[in-house]
């Protein structure tokens, strides 16, 4: 939608930035501080924007997007905050859920024994009638669907991932829905897990199909169907964990924009202290504070003599980091403190290129 409510007209352009590493928000000039000064740990950072003939669009009013943030292991108390600010000054982050936390969901990708429905997908097959619709239209392609079979046997959450229309599309979930209960679950080291799936549907048009509407459609096998989507460039499967379980927050937001899943990190028993980063103050410089025991970043305020970083934890391994641009070269400062020991820290700066700049920060963890 418009500014205004109104519906977009014409393309609509949709840019997405992920924002997972260290690195990632450190080149992204992003920090995680609340917009009431509570230091955040993160488990991601995303931009979402749409835009349509040049002018910014927004979520409609009651309806709301849903965000999918990976993670390599999960962490209680995880929200969503939305960014309020200019990220040239920095964002301050919002919380969008204050009190929700997102729904636990593990499931495996490869594990030791995939589901199966039946024998096979000629049993899927026999349930599967082209559409009318479709037969009319001469309609005609490969559906693809993900679902979760869970440790019961059912199909969870199935959802078209690229469809084709003309009633394929919901044909292919009414099979899966008419399945659930009736799979055999995925195993791993013998017990019955939670397998996330990519169903492949091709429907096939073929004359006779204007006297035989009842006709099957074909279901594509694993390996014939990794190549279509290679042939039709299609977008990658989600990454295989090679049978380790993956991690998920699951939010929805009515807000496009900068979006952070984070918590409020406690240094539990820590006192608060200052540091001061000496180095020159100047547009073109922004320094850090990364903490080593939590997803916490930190931007130094300039001040008379450098950049200040006022009542953070005291007596926590972190590094300062100062990136500098002058003429378009990178210049770089890394210092490993504990803070609270002194009260003034010297940066100082060196030369570099972009991609070492990124090699070093990419060994921030």
């Amino acid at each position: 939608m418009t500014e205004t409510q109104a519906p977009a007209r014409g393309p609509v352009w949709v840019e997405l930035k992920e924002c997972y590493s260290m690195a990632d928000i450190l080149l992204s000039n992003l920090s995680t501080v609340s917009d009431n000064n509570d230091l955040l740990e993160t488990g991601g950072i995303v931009l979402i924007q749409a835009s349509a003939q040049g002018q910014p669009l927004r979520v409609a009013e009651g309806q709301t997007i849903q965000i999918d943030m990976p993670a390599p292991r999960r962490q209680s108390g995880m929200r969503l905050s939305f960014g309020r600010g200019d990220r040239r000054k920095h964002l301050r982050w919002v919380a969008l859920t204050p009190d929700a936390e997102p729904a636990e969901e593990k499931f495996y990708t490869e594990p030791e024994k995939m589901p199966a429905y039946g024998k096979g997908p000629a049993d899927i097959n026999k349930l599967i009638r082209y559409p009318k619709q479709a037969i009319a239209k001469q309609t005609q392609g490969l559906v693809f669907a993900s679902f979760v079979v869970d440790e019961a046997g059912r199909v969870v959450n199935p959802k078209i991932v690229r469809g084709i229309g003309d009633g394929c599309d919901e044909e292919l979930l009414r099979v899966l829905r008419q399945t659930s209960g009736s799979w055999k679950p995925g195993l791993q080291a013998g017990k019955a897990v939670k397998v996330k799936m990519v169903l492949p549907v091709r429907f096939a048009f073929h004359a006779g199909l204007a006297s035989a509407l009842d006709s099957a459609a074909t279901i594509e096998t694993t390996s014939d169907s990794t190549q279509e989507l290679a042939t039709e460039e299609m977008p990658p499967a989600e990454p295989s964990f090679k049978a380790e379980p993956t991690d998920r927050y699951l939010f929805s937001s009515g807000k496009l924009g900068w979006l952070n899943c984070d918590r409020v990190w406690h240094a539990t028993g820590n006192p608060a202290t200052d540091l001061m980063a000496t180095a020159d103050t100047d547009p073109g410089t922004s320094v850090y504070l990364v903490f080593k025991e939590a997803k916490t970043l930190v931007t130094g305020q300039p001040e008379e003599g450098g950049y200040a970083f006022r009542n953070v934890p005291a007596n926590k391994r972190a590094v300062l980091i100062g990136i500098r641009y002058q003429n378009d070269v990178p210049f770089v400062a890394l210092h490993e403190t504990m803070t609270g020991r002194h009260a003034t820290e010297t940066l100082a700066f060196r030369e570099t290129t972009l991609d070492e700049l990124e090699r070093m920060l990419a060994k921030l963890k």
